[in-house]
């Protein structure tokens, strides 16, 4: 949301429960739920949808606007509006867990890089 409606950089997640919700139809699935369902589900509200877009940055240049409010990763919103805007922080924050898919065995650097993400 524009900076302009909270004093603060960061604001938890139900405090904008009444505000209408800014979604994204590539919005990531968590246990079965998109991910802002289940984020505002576990903090006592359903979001209240005003509009669904197809891009990230989109929802986040329409929240910045006034629109309503989003969520999105950090990057994407310091990238499509920089720091005049106010970040919200899931508590507890939520990682989704990494994947690896291919076709093939991986070789060189992508091999490198799944041992490395198996090694966690």
């Amino acid at each position: 949301m524009p900076r302009s409606r909270s004093p603060r950089s960061t604001v938890t997640l139900p405090e904008p429960a009444d505000r209408a919700w800014i979604r994204c139809a590539m919005e990531p699935v968590v246990h079965g739920v998109r991910f802002l369902d289940w984020a505002c589900g576990r903090a006592g509200f359903a979001p209240r949808t005003a509009v669904w877009t197809e891009q990230s940055s989109t929802a986040v240049r329409m929240a910045a606007a006034g629109v309503g409010v989003c969520a999105a990763p950090a990057h994407i919103v310091r990238g499509a509006v920089g720091e005049d805007c106010v970040l919200f922080t899931p508590d507890p924050s939520w990682r989704r867990p990494p994947a690896v898919h291919g076709r093939t065995e991986s070789t060189g650097a992508a091999a490198a890089f799944v041992d490395l993400l198996r090694a966690r």
